[in-house]
């Protein structure tokens, strides 16, 4: 851990480069998640003969609808409020603050829906089928920015393993030239070199994946589980519940198989032996 802490502060050293980096693995993450997110408005909207802007439409409905079914629980829960028992009022108050939670959320999210009503209605297509190719142009549009960040992110790792890599070797060249001459009779110059070159190397790869996978994969499986949980969370919620069931049955079944695979190399090699 602490050569790990030595390498990292070498590489921090170069703070533009490792911001770049990390910034591109961010573009790439959030464009990731965009690109799934892209699934609302064609199954919600455009394989129900709807656009964005009638989506938009039906989300102020439905919200406002809400807003209205709220209003009438907290004024329920006031008057009960009004004829409750001492022991009941706390409860009482609890329900209330997350009533008009729920609402101040919904009046949020209304006048969001309600400033973007206008611009789609200026800006994007009244169909179906327009929605669809303008959906397709900006998921066209964002996989080649998602490509221009991934190799924009590789450069930019590139170069941090390379000047990771250009440190640790002046910092070895000069403790190096401060060893006596007995060192060089106790250690062979090939020992020397192979640290100079191999151990270098990947320890300027190991600062390279640090940040560039390392960063970059978990914030696209960050992206992607908000916007699963955003298209349809009790989904999500199934879907990590039988994931790890189905990967121990592919477990399981690689091992019947593998067992399965080597009796039969057993059994063709017994058959060998007879034929010899």
């Amino acid at each position: 851990m602490n050569n790990l802490a030595r390498v990292l502060r070498l590489t921090l050293r170069h703070r533009m480069t490792v911001v770049a980096s990390i910034l591109c693995s961010l573009g790439v993450a959030v464009l990731w998640g965009g690109s799934i997110m892209a699934i609302v408005p064609i199954v919600d909207g455009v394989m129900l003969g709807k656009s964005i802007p009638d989506l938009l439409d039906e989300k102020i409905e439905q919200t406002s609808a809400r807003i209205v079914k709220l209003d009438d629980e907290i004024e329920d829960c006031r008057q009960q409020l009004a004829n409750a028992k001492p022991a009941q009022q706390q409860t009482l108050h609890v329900q209330m603050s997350g009533l008009q939670n729920q609402r101040s959320n919904s009046e949020k999210w209304r006048k969001l829906y309600r400033r973007l009503l206008p611009r789609a209605e200026q800006w994007l297509p009244a169909t179906p089928f327009g929605t669809l190719v303008i959906i397709c142009l900006t998921l066209l549009a964002s996989t080649l920015l998602k490509s221009v960040f991934r190799i924009a992110g590789t450069f930019f790792t590139a170069r941090l393993g390379h000047l990771t890599g250009f440190e640790l070797r002046k910092e070895f060249y000069r403790r190096t030239l401060r060893l006596d001459l007995e060192t060089f009779w106790q250690t062979s110059p090939g020992d020397l070199m192979n640290r100079f070159t191999s151990d270098v190397g990947a320890v300027a790869l190991g600062a390279q994946t640090v940040f560039g996978m390392a960063i970059r994969e978990p914030l696209k499986m960050g992206a992607c589980l908000i916007g699963a949980a955003w298209i349809s969370w009790q989904l999500l919620l199934l879907t990590a519940v039988i994931a790890p069931l189905g990967a121990y049955t592919i477990h399981w079944l690689a091992k019947s198989l593998k067992r399965a695979n080597r009796r039969a190399l057993e059994e063709l090699s017994s058959v060998y032996e007879h034929l010899g």
